[in-house]
């Protein structure tokens, strides 16, 4: 049982919930109703990836950054509430990436997906307790999703090609 893809494992887990959810779920649903999924989404990911022998090392790192990313942006909203704000959260959140190597390509390419899953169960925190009703929340958060999911998966790209022993 492998322990350290188990972040990795949530983050495709809860944006298979999201996929779910999108295409099954009534349009009317709330967040707090549609949380179970995501809750059985990461669990089931989680458990999936604790089974692989493979380290997928750069996705769990994305993983806890994008969770973390929602949380630090919702703590400085009340503070600092402006795209420099947004940009800031989205750097520091994918700065860990640097820390670690990628695996393999598989671990690259699923590091932008864990990122947006950690993002989405940052939403799924936030949007249960009520935080995410302004929909300037709500769109920012949307904003460092796919920003930072973006960024995650070229910073991941750029450390597999500068680390690994096949230079282009």
């Amino acid at each position: 049982m492998n322990l350290k893809n188990i972040p990795a494992g949530m983050g495709i887990g809860v944006f298979a919930a999201l996929i779910a959810v999108v295409t099954l779920m009534p349009d009317y649903a709330s967040i707090s109703s549609t949380w179970w999924v995501y809750l059985i989404g990461a669990i089931t990911g989680g458990l999936l990836f604790a089974r692989i022998r493979w380290e997928f090392g750069c996705s769990s790192t994305a993983y806890v950054g994008g969770l973390g990313a929602i949380l630090l942006a919702l703590a400085l909203s009340g503070v600092w509430a402006s795209r420099g704000m947004l940009f800031s959260v989205i750097a520091l959140s994918i700065s860990p990436l640097y820390l670690e190597k990628p695996s393999g390509i598989t671990d690259v390419l699923l590091s932008g997906l864990a990122y947006f899953g950690g993002v989405l169960t940052g939403m799924a925190i936030t949007g249960a307790a009520g935080f995410l009703d302004e929909i300037g929340m709500a769109l920012g958060a949307i904003f460092i999703g796919v920003i930072g999911a973006i960024g995650s998966l070229m910073m991941a790209a750029v450390l597999l090609v500068t680390r690994s022993h096949l230079k282009p």
